[in-house]
């Protein structure tokens, strides 16, 4: 799944703005919603991200013919797009970056301006922190820098050379003498996500992702009887076929890094939205039994981690076939594969 983060600045306005400046940011914003509407793409803010407007933005915004209410509708709501919960769309936090990944301020020894790219450094330099982030996110976690970009408005290839760099990720502390970190960013006017065949039904989203990843997938006997517990258009299917596709990346990281992070926040650093069952909840049996499901080998076992490609509030998700959606998997060790036991409605909690 591609993953963005956002810079701050592309948000940023004058506190006088001039009518280009509110143009530019209409089109950014309306960028960014069309990327997160095409289900493939998560965004991710900081904690520095300032998103909303103050009374000369608006004035200005609405002298100019702009849709200023879809504006602010798009602009306060952006953090809970891709994580769909309607009932928790005041939880910011859970939707920002450093808080989705556990990440502190990380402290290091920065060397001189030669490390930085030749393209916009004065810019870059002043948004450091956020690059290193994504730096060290691509260094501990991905291996790899082409899953996870900057986007703002100009493309440009970063590495920072850092010494004595600390910093804590997910409760634990990596401490490293001397790390290069790579950071690929990209222009937000130059964004065009792949277009693919809609799905229409989640059991053509199912019967694709079959077909497509079975060199990385393994799907239990359980799942079409799951798959008729939720509604033909939940999800949307299009959203499950790329949940579904990111255990391609979560299998391969799995295969070539013994990773210490476990495989629920390798999930979510892929850009979905993933989690284990409570321990509370497993200690009870009726619980355990609502998540035993076939392996794909014919065999019964029980599975914990789910992902969450879709949430509503029960007093909202009322009739037979349900509209939220979970996705319960586990990795096999000696396959090498994901084997995925259920797409189907939330199992039965106390």
């Amino acid at each position: 799944m591609i993953s963005y983060s956002l810079d701050p600045s592309i948000f940023r306005i004058a506190d006088n703005p001039l009518d280009k400046q509110l143009v530019e940011l209409y089109n950014t914003v309306t960028t960014i919603k069309y990327l997160i509407d095409t289900e493939n793409i998560t965004v991710y803010l900081f904690n520095c991200t300032r998103i909303s407007f103050d009374h000369i933005n608006i004035t200005e915004a609405k002298n100019n013919d702009l849709p200023i209410d879809y504006l602010k509708t798009i602009l306060n709501k952006l953090e809970s797009y891709y994580f769909p919960e309607p009932f928790k769309i005041n939880d910011r936090k859970h939707f920002l970056f450093e808080d989705l990944f556990g990440m502190n301020e990380p402290t290091y020894d920065k060397i001189d301006s030669s490390a930085y790219t030749n393209q916009n450094s004065e810019y870059i330099h002043r948004n450091e922190k956020e690059y290193i982030k994504i730096g060290i996110l691509n260094e501990l976690i991905y291996k790899d820098n082409n899953i996870h970009y900057f986007l703002r408005d100009q493309p440009a290839n970063v590495k920072f050379d850092c010494t004595n760099i600390k910093v804590e990720i997910n409760n634990l502390s990596f401490e490293y003498e001397k790390v290069t970190l790579n950071i690929i960013t990209k222009d937000i006017t130059e964004i065009i996500p792949d277009q693919i065949e809609n799905l229409g039904t989640v059991l053509e989203a199912y019967k694709k992702a079959r077909r497509n990843f079975c060199e990385f997938i393994k799907f239990g006997n359980d799942v079409e009887r799951g798959i008729r517990t939720i509604r033909d258009s939940a999800g949307p299917p299009l959203r499950i076929f790329y949940y579904l596709e990111t255990l391609i990346d979560f299998c391969k990281l799995k295969k070539e890094n013994e990773s210490i992070f476990p495989d629920d926040f390798i999930i979510r650093a892929l850009g979905c939205d993933c989690a284990p069952e409570n321990s509370k909840h497993m200690q009870k049996q009726e619980v355990r039994d609502a998540r035993m499901f076939d392996n794909g080998n014919n065999e019964t076992e029980l599975f914990e981690l789910h992902l969450r490609p879709c949430t509503f509030h029960p007093l909202d998700d009322h009739g037979r076939r349900k509209r939220t959606v979970r996705i319960y998997f586990c990795w096999d060790k000696s396959q090498k594969k994901a084997l995925v036991g259920w797409i189907g409605k939330h199992p039965w909690l106390p």
